[in-house]
């Protein structure tokens, strides 16, 4: 049964990717020291607490036709307020995020209706994301949501709209069926990367909140980047794995 709900999200997969482009990406988030113990649940990262913040992170408009990944990257210490707010300068990076977002989603939205009316098709086309990542589902993009919900970043059904209305394909429930398909629970990146054969080696989400407190930010960017090569690189995998069979 697991096998089989994985190979259903793996060929909405390849046929999203034979279409158009997806959008990839990886947050990194920050908890103050004296609230890392707050949480009854295993994610200590709430984004309804206050100082709970959004790092930044990176996307990358991804299709498997393309060579080399081109990364996008927005970071909370590259903001104007970042030495004056935390608050501030998160609510800076959040609208800039939204602003790219929605543009990629315009883009894509003008690419299928130039598609639809080729076709002859009357019905005009939908805004769609087809977000992709490890953990995007039940972490970033709900955390982007309330996060750009609490700074207003735009109206909540806007925002509801743009990250929260699409079908993400979250890896870490899409290849559980490759994994362990008699365990209908999510897996982790590190079972990802070591089922496909990737070399990475992911650590806990805790490391970059020390590298944040010790105003060390070029290795939180770095780690980044490498998941989402890594993340890309499965993606390609399975992609090949499945085209292979047809």
């Amino acid at each position: 049964m697991g096998y089989f709900f994985t190979q259903c999200l793996v060929r909405f997969l390849v046929s999203y990717c034979n279409k158009g482009i997806v959008l990839l990406f990886d947050l990194e988030f920050y908890v103050p020291p004296h609230e890392r113990e707050l949480s009854n649940v295993s994610l200590i990262m709430n984004p309804a607490r206050e100082n709970h913040i959004i790092l930044g992170g990176t996307f990358v408009t991804f299709s498997p036709k393309q060579k080399g990944l081109k990364f996008i990257d927005f970071w909370i210490w590259e903001q104007e307020q970042f030495e004056n707010s935390l608050l501030d300068a998160e609510k800076e990076l959040l609208r800039k995020i939204y602003d790219f977002i929605d543009t990629f989603a315009i883009e894509m939205w003008e690419h299928r209706e130039k598609y639809r009316k080729k076709r002859g098709w009357k019905n005009p086309a939908k805004k769609k994301i087809e977000y992709v990542g490890i953990g995007i589902a039940r972490t970033d993009l709900p955390i982007l949501y309330v996060r750009s919900s609490f700074h207003k970043i735009a109206p909540n059904p806007d925002l509801f709209e743009l990250y929260l209305a699409h079908h993400p394909f979250d890896l870490a429930n899409a290849a559980f069926g490759y994994i362990s398909p008699n365990n209908l629970s999510p897996v982790l990146a590190r079972e990802i990367f070591s089922h496909f054969g990737v070399e990475y080696e992911k650590d806990s989400s805790k490391s970059v909140w020390q590298l944040f407190d010790e105003n060390n930010y070029d290795p939180i960017k770095l780690r980044t980047h490498h998941e989402i090569i890594a993340t890309a690189e499965v993606l390609q995998k399975i992609i090949k794995k499945h085209r292979g069979k047809h």
